[in-house]
């Protein structure tokens, strides 16, 4: 458009400097060439009407000196003035054919003239008459002042003629400029349209689309067709709400995670979110989080792994050094078409790319995310799996440190068990589980026979080694669904779901028998312990109601002489009638209540309780 405005801009000038200089030219030219001729010819006419003079006055003079003064001036300034106006009068009428042709006439009379004159003759004075070679001589002045006024008509003549070929040429420059003009402003007309009518159209549209990108609208796209700098234009602009659109998204799910991230209640919680938020941020991906243990001799997968996935065989006996991510503490990445001097044993065996990013927390690795993806991975991929783990791995760590505080503060740290705090939670969530299932739930209070004695006897040092070895032995006499605790001093709670009376005095009574089995080494100690028995609903409504039973039953225990197991006296009055005995699992266990088959999986007796 610019190229075009710009040539018709560039013809109009062209065509009106050419036409006013052609003007200017021509009328200069007759100008300067009237002028120059005129002078040339005025001032030969001058110098013959001289010579004539001359001549005449000393046709007319009879003193014989004056005579020959009139001569020596004619010979020595007027006829030296008449042949060079005769050379100049023909070299101007040189370039016109009828001034050239009375130029050269000029000429032959002019040397017929100096022929003349040159036999000295000037009559023989006024009285006498003129004579014949005087009357030849002014003849032939009069002839040269003839043509002399010939070649000045032919002049004015030739001047006119220029005159109006100048005319014509203004009126042929004024023509081209009117023409030019016209072309231009229908060139320009034409312009017009067509920018109304396609570049101004596409304008108003690629403005409108910037409007709605300033605004943060990204779903619409413009459709260039052409190649030229406005649909480049609109290619930017495609790209531009192609990329803020990407980065809108990128910080919202990034939010998302952020914020979720925030309402996780525990470590694996954490891992899982974080595997989610990768695998759904990157396409065709699979993410697995690994844990590095707080002993920092294992890395462990927590996220799931396909049972079919070679890293099930290469985690077997994973240590930390085995990931390259956690040894270097940076990412690593492996592809097929990149041989690498140190492969990661995790990352090799599965097919395909992989990128390992490592969970780092104050410099210290607590373990890695791995991305297995078909395709190389973009930059905001990258970033996304670099930001998200970094987001991750504090509030992982924190999660981590907390659970192990709750655990620290909710266990004895002497026998391992959970301590008076967490046992008081727990009987909550029990009594309220045998509530809603209406399943029994018995309680067991164990106390060790004469441990101040021990204590006197062998020492404090001794009694905790009683104690520790009591703590290790319980669990192992226990289902996964029971639960036992430290309840202070030399006392113990433990708690048996879906256990009946009869059931909880049985294992009661192998605990009893496992516990007199303890040795020290290297000292002869006997150990007994008490037990209590009460059930709910048996003997009790509540949980503090289901201790206080549990513990009469433990001091009637002790009452009637120590290491023997109790049964509390007395029914509550939500007590059902005695129910059967059933077997659990094909194996005999008496006075275990029968399971529905919905619970049977999760709330199964062992049948053999063996002590560790």
């Amino acid at each position: 458009m610019l190229v075009a405005l710009l040539l018709v801009l560039g013809a109009l000038g062209w065509a009106g400097l050419a036409g006013l200089s052609s003007v200017r030219g021509s009328l200069e030219q007759i100008y300067q060439g009237n002028v120059t001729n005129q002078q040339t010819i005025t001032n030969l006419s001058g110098r013959l009407d001289d010579a004539q003079e001359l001549i005449l006055r000393g046709w007319v003079t009879t003193g014989q000196r004056p005579r020959q003064q009139l001569a020596a001036e004619l010979v020595s300034r007027v006829l030296p003035d008449v042949e060079l106006g005769m050379a100049e009068v023909t070299r101007a009428a040189a370039d016109n054919p009828a001034q050239a042709s009375v130029a050269q006439d000029l000429t032959t009379r002019w040397a017929a003239f100096k022929a003349l004159w040159a036999q000295g003759q000037w009559g023989s004075g006024p009285s006498g008459g003129r004579s014949a070679h005087a009357t030849a001589v002014i003849a032939a002045l009069d002839a040269l002042n003839a043509d002399a006024n010939r070649i000045a008509k032919l002049e004015n003549i030739e001047g006119a003629h220029r005159h109006q070929t100048a005319l014509a040429n203004e009126r042929s420059s004024r023509r081209t400029m009117i023409i030019a003009l016209v072309v231009g402003l229908l060139v320009s007309l034409a312009i017009v349209v067509w920018l109304t009518r396609t570049v101004l159209r596409r304008i108003l549209a690629y403005s409108r689309f910037a409007g709605e990108i300033a605004e943060g609208e990204y779903d619409a796209r413009l459709e260039p067709k052409d190649t030229d700098e406005i649909d480049r234009l609109a290619r930017t602009l495609n790209q531009v709400a192609e990329s803020r659109s990407r980065a809108e998204d990128y910080d919202r799910t990034q939010l998302d995670f952020s914020d979720s991230l925030q309402m996780m209640e525990d470590e694996r919680e954490a891992q899982d979110l974080l595997r989610r938020h990768l695998e759904r941020s990157i396409p065709d991906s699979v993410v697995t989080v690994f844990n590095r243990n707080n002993s920092a001799d294992r890395l462990e997968a927590v996220t799931p792994v396909p049972a079919d996935s070679p890293l099930r065989a290469a985690l077997s006996g994973a240590s930390p050094r085995d990931c390259l991510a956690v040894r270097a503490a940076k990412s690593h990445a492996e592809a097929p078409e990149r041989e690498l001097l140190l492969s990661c044993k995790l990352c090799s065996a599965c097919e395909g790319r992989s990128t390992c990013t490592p969970l780092l927390v104050g410099g210290e690795v607590i373990g890695s995310v791995q991305v297995k993806h078909q395709a190389p991975l973009e930059s905001d991929a990258m970033q996304r799996i670099q930001e998200s783990v970094r987001q991750a791995a504090p509030g992982i760590a924190n999660l981590r440190n907390l659970a192990i505080a709750q655990q620290r503060a909710s266990t004895d740290a002497l026998t391992g068990l959970p301590n008076r705090r967490a046992l008081d939670d727990m009987l909550k969530r029990m009594v309220a589980e045998s509530q809603r299932s209406t399943l029994p739930l018995t309680a067991l209070m164990l106390d060790l026979d004469h441990f101040k004695r021990t204590n006197d006897q062998f020492g404090h040092s001794k009694g905790d080694e009683l104690l520790a070895a009591t703590g290790a032995l319980i669990p192992h006499l226990l289902r996964a669904s029971d639960f036992a605790a430290r309840y202070g001093g030399e006392e113990f709670l433990i708690l048996l779901p879906d256990t009946n009376l009869e059931g909880g005095r049985t294992i009661a009574e192998k605990i009893r028998n496992a516990i007199g089995d303890i040795q020290l080494a290297e000292e002869d100690i006997h150990l007994t312990v008490s037990i209590g028995v009460a059930t709910r609903p048996d003997h009790a409504i509540d949980g503090e109601q289901l201790q206080r039973a549990a513990d009469r039953a433990l001091y009637t225990a002790k009452t009637n002489g120590r290491n023997r197991v109790e049964v509390a006296s007395g029914t509550s009055e939500l007590a059902p009638k005695p129910a059967a005995a059933q077997p659990a699992n094909g194996v005999e266990h008496p006075g275990i209540v029968p399971r529905d088959a919905r619970k049977a999986s999760r709330q199964t007796l062992t049948a053999e309780m063996k002590p560790g």
